[in-house]
């Protein structure tokens, strides 16, 4: 959760083994990703950390400055079994972990 300091623009590591409790090897993640758009409308992805092409799909897009857009999302994880988040503008980024595979 990002409210409390930056937006995010661009990757940014979401640290799921170590925040959420996970096993020390998921393969993949299950989760809802919500969006605030800080300063222009945005749109995000999430996948494994590190494994981006940015820019060439959307797992959400918000529209409106300032209003939280979700989404679920069933993500493989990257290298160290992170995930990874990429915005387009800066954007206020939430993640709950619902579940994960090994």
């Amino acid at each position: 959760d990002t409210r409390g300091g930056s937006p995010v623009l661009g990757p940014a590591l979401v640290d799921t083994a170590r925040r959420f409790d996970m096993p020390a090897c998921p393969r993949a993640g299950l989760g809802n990703l919500t969006v605030i758009p800080a300063t222009a409308t945005s749109f995000a992805q999430l996948g494994p950390y590190n494994q981006y092409l940015g820019g060439t799909y959307s797992n959400l897009n918000a529209d409106v400055v300032g209003a939280p857009v979700a989404n679920a999302a069933l993500v493989l994880t990257g290298s160290g079994y992170d995930l990874g988040v990429w915005t387009s503008s800066p954007t206020h980024v939430i993640m709950d972990m619902s579940g994960w595979f090994v």
